[in-house]
């Protein structure tokens, strides 16, 4: 005989923790991955495409306009990215994800190993070269 808890079972979302960092240390691309996710739990799949495209939009004009005025590529990436990730957590998600939606922090354990990856890739990459 199974015993079924009481308490209703909370959806997994990436928190805005990890959107924020994964914003800064992967792109804010990556971090609107991140977060579209989470629109798709709160039945929002409709509009799972818009950071998305914030991203690409953002990326393209802040790198431009950084990469012209000449600054240090890691401080502005830095910089650039924080910015990003701070729209999406405060902006995006006070508009998008409801106060009162509960749920549990979602494992950050496969973005991770993918940033690992894409990281790693690039700077074993530059190594050879």
């Amino acid at each position: 005989m199974e015993i079924k808890s009481t308490e209703e079972s909370k959806s997994l979302l990436y928190s805005k923790l990890t959107v924020f960092l994964f914003s800064i240390f992967g792109s804010v691309f990556f971090g609107a991955i991140l977060y579209s996710m989470n629109l798709k739990v709160v039945d929002k799949k409709v509009k799972s495409y818009v950071p998305i495209l914030f991203a690409v939009v953002y990326n393209l004009l802040f790198n431009n306009v950084a990469n012209r005025i000449g600054i240090n590529p890691i401080l502005s990436l830095l910089l650039i990215n924080s910015i990003g990730g701070l729209i999406l957590t405060k902006l995006f998600w006070k508009e998008q994800i409801p106060v009162n939606f509960s749920f549990e922090n979602r494992s950050v354990i496969n973005p991770l190993i993918l940033i690992v990856l894409i990281w790693g890739t690039i700077i074993i990459l530059n190594l050879i070269n």
